[in-house]
């Protein structure tokens, strides 16, 4: 069974902007060999050694997108899909960088189309929690909730209908001086466009940040809710 580990990113490059693309980007360490697909459920484009590091780009239901390079002395890179079955959280920390996976099975809301006579629906997928320390901090400075999501429809007219898509996301987290949990929460919208009987593919990225002073030890994903609006 493949075991993959979700590697905490820390060092210098969280001194920089919070917002700075490199410090955001979490990286997969496998421990056998893996498959890489060019979609999920698609096609095999190689097989990434074991002991192989990966880049982290998104979680799309039971499948997670990752960048590779296979080799050193070379600047090519690969894109492809992987299987997050099997995913084995380790590190230093109890939480360090953690898979939520299943954390609302096939949660759905639908919302009717009059235009296209017809039903749009969302269909909430997995969700990664990855929290971050700071490069000398032992507490966690910052969190990161990337929720993978469906859009589908049942629409009957030849049309093309916009849709909003609405994410509660709350998170609870322990401070080092209290056994109670405190809550953040945070919401997040996007708005897309589906034509009759398609099916795509989304994701978001919610950001949740503590203070120097709060000495936050322990996250956890609280709630996840995504609703559509026609």
């Amino acid at each position: 069974m493949t075991k993959v580990v979700i590697l905490l990113i820390v060092g210098w490059l969280l001194l920089f902007d919070l917002q700075d693309a490199s410090a955001q980007t979490p990286a997969i360490t496998v421990g056998e060999p893996i498959t890489l697909y060019d979609t999920a459920n698609g096609s095999l484009i190689s097989t990434v050694p074991a002991n192989s590091t990966l880049t982290l780009l998104s979680v799309v239901g039971e499948w997670v997108q990752v960048r590779w390079q296979p080799s050193e002395e070379s600047s090519e890179q690969l894109v492809g899909w992987m299987n997050a079955h099997s995913i084995e959280v380790t590190g230093s920390s109890a939480l360090n960088s953690s898979i939520k996976r299943n954390f609302i099975a096939k949660s759905q809301d639908c919302a009717w189309s009059r235009e296209g006579k017809g039903k749009v629906c969302v269909d909430t997928r997995d969700a990664i929690l990855d929290c971050r320390k700071s490069a000398t901090d032992e507490f966690w400075q910052r969190c990161e909730v990337m929720v993978g999501y469906a859009l589908f429809s049942e629409l009957k007219q030849l049309q093309i209908v916009d849709v909003v898509v609405d994410c509660d996301i709350d998170i609870e987290y322990k401070l080092a001086d209290s056994f109670d949990w405190q809550k953040q929460e945070n919401k997040k919208v996007q708005e897309h466009s589906i034509e009759p009987e398609q099916r795509l593919e989304y994701g978001l990225t919610s950001q949740f940040n503590f203070s120097d002073f709060e000495q936050v030890t322990n996250v956890k994903i609280e709630k996840l809710d995504c609703e559509i609006d026609v």
